[in-house]
């Protein structure tokens, strides 16, 4: 539970996503606890009284992590071997955006390390931490990539979308801090100076550079036919796949916008709605199950390298498989 507009506009609730994914990234082990355990923690965290420093918050959760895991038994605790990161909506604006940051990021260190290893003519290696940065996998459905008042068809078509008209869109977007027309770099008056350019691609990741959209993880987006939003999901898949990264696009034509929310309406939901969860869900297993198998493979091959191996690299439990179709009921 991030902080929401207009109280809270761009990017306080992007500050507070990575702050949090971060930490738990961070923690290299952790206490195997609930979901809602976690997610009420995080929420007592964020609800905290308004005098507290919002920059103590997630040095806060962070503690609260480590200290799950040095308090749970044995058989509770588990290595974090691969995080994924899923988002709906306004969500997935701002999980893209905590995303583009963490790209960015990786760039930059990769970028300082060549050059420390060029000028001191030795090579360091990096930190596990810093490593490890970007997610294992990303689901973003029916998100809101272009903030911008765009004429795209979707858009045009459901004008008067009963769920997610224009206006509404169009005050949200104002809300959460972005501006209602595109930067105009031709115009010699109006030439956006290069921190606006680098500020445009941090709100909205539909506009990051390809050099940043390279380092994106695996990524699903989901969407309906009868979304407003059906364009974003599908120009930012096709700039993904451009960019060479394992995207792929579902687009369920029977759906509007939200319909994971559907899903609690029992008989009353949608027939597709369970069908585009279902994917989504072998997707993250997928994704997370061959991320882990890739780290378990480079950690054997340093364990015969080196004799000892570092405290962080401790083995723990290994991940549940969810291929069957009771285990993925559950889920």
């Amino acid at each position: 539970k991030y902080s929401l507009a207009p109280r809270a506009p761009y990017p306080i609730a992007v500050e507070e996503v990575a702050r949090v994914y971060e930490a738990v990234r961070a923690s290299h082990d952790v206490g195997l606890q609930s979901v809602e355990a976690y997610g009420l923690k995080a929420r007592a965290y964020w609800d905290a009284s308004a005098e507290e420093k919002r920059g103590d918050r997630w040095r806060r959760l962070d503690a609260e992590l480590r200290r799950d895991r040095d308090e749970a038994p044995r058989d509770r605790r588990a290595e974090v071997r691969t995080v994924s990161c899923s988002a709906e909506s306004a969500g997935a604006c701002v999980l893209a955006s905590v995303v583009t940051r963490l790209a960015k990021k990786k760039i930059t260190t990769i970028t300082k390390e060549k050059n420390n290893n060029n000028n001191n003519g030795e090579k360091k290696l990096l930190l596990p931490t810093t490593k490890k940065m970007m997610p294992d996998a990303l689901l973003l459905a029916y998100p809101p990539l272009n903030l911008y008042r765009c004429e795209s068809p979707s858009r045009l078509i459901h004008l008067f979308d009963p769920l997610l008209p224009s206006s509404v869109l169009q005050l949200c977007s104002k809300a959460y801090g972005a501006p209602q027309t595109p930067l105009d770099n031709d115009d010699d008056e109006q030439k956006a100076s290069p921190d606006v350019v680098e500020n445009e691609a941090d709100l909205m990741s539909y506009y990051a550079p390809d050099a940043v959209l390279r380092e994106y993880p695996p990524t699903l987006l989901l969407c309906g036919g009868i979304d407003p939003l059906l364009d974003d999901a599908v120009d930012f898949h096709t700039r993904l796949t451009r960019a060479g990264v394992d995207a792929h696009l579902l687009v369920h034509r029977d759906l509007s916008h939200g319909f994971l929310g559907m899903l609690a309406m029992g008989p009353f939901r949608p027939p597709t709605a369970l069908e585009a969860a279902t994917h989504a869900v072998r997707f993250l297993n997928r994704t997370a199950q061959a991320a882990a198998k890739k780290a378990a493979e480079k950690k054997n091959d340093q364990t015969t390298k080196s004799p000892s191996s570092p405290p962080w690299r401790k083995s723990g439990l290994t991940s549940t498989s969810l291929d069957d179709d009771a285990a993925l009921g559950k889920q």
